[in-house]
């Protein structure tokens, strides 16, 4: 009987420390499954994750190229309007001529000058003026009608003269260039100057009113 109980007691040891009980191993894949569809599940949702960050990325990249180029067309319509709103002007010994504007008179082209002088009290000749259109044809000023000869010009004053481009036909709209010529300094009384020449004033582009 003691024997007997040894063997019992051995046995019992054997099955419950020493081999797997059937039904066990099919118990370790599922749990190995298990953790293997966790992890997948963490994988997807991290790449959801992933997918909405870049989402959100390419759309404020698209705001952003959308601002840029609100920004780039609002700077390109300013300097257009600025361009049509630029007035032709150069300046000539320290007196700066600008075509304030232009009007017309059947073939008479009236260029309204705005002459400003930053020097002394002087006086200039009645300048004339050359005018080439777009169609490469070239136009004289009529003679000044400016009274007693010479053109007084104050120091800081804006003074206003006008050149008449005559034979101007309806088809020309714009002188691609226009030169006021014969400009010449004179001191405040109207006397010539030593070394005063006769200089000239590139106007560029003038558009004609219809």
């Amino acid at each position: 009987m003691v024997r007997s109980a040894i063997v019992m007691t051995v046995v019992g040891c054997l099955l419950l420390s020493g081999q797997p009980v059937q039904g066990q191993q099919p118990n370790k894949e599922t749990e190995l499954l298990k953790k293997e569809l966790e992890l997948a599940k963490k994988e997807c949702e991290l790449a959801r994750r992933e997918n909405d960050a870049l989402r959100k990325e390419n759309e404020q990249l698209k705001k952003e190229i959308e601002q840029v180029k609100k920004a780039a067309e609002k700077k390109d319509g300013a300097d257009a309007k600025a361009d049509k709103d630029e007035k032709p002007s150069a300046t000539v010994d320290g007196v700066k001529y600008v075509v304030d504007s232009v009007t017309r008179n059947g073939s008479r082209v009236t260029l309204h000058i705005l002459a400003t002088n930053s020097k002394a009290d002087c006086m200039i000749l009645p300048p004339h003026a050359e005018a080439v259109d777009t169609e490469g044809n070239l136009y004289t000023s009529a003679p000044s009608r400016i009274m007693g000869s010479r053109l007084r010009l104050r120091e800081g004053v804006k003074t206003r003269f006008d050149v008449v481009i005559a034979n101007v036909p309806a088809s020309a709209t714009e002188f691609s260039r226009v030169e006021i010529q014969g400009i010449t300094r004179l001191g405040s009384l109207g006397q010539r100057m030593i070394g005063s020449e006769s200089e000239a004033a590139q106007l560029g582009k003038v558009r004609i009113a219809k």
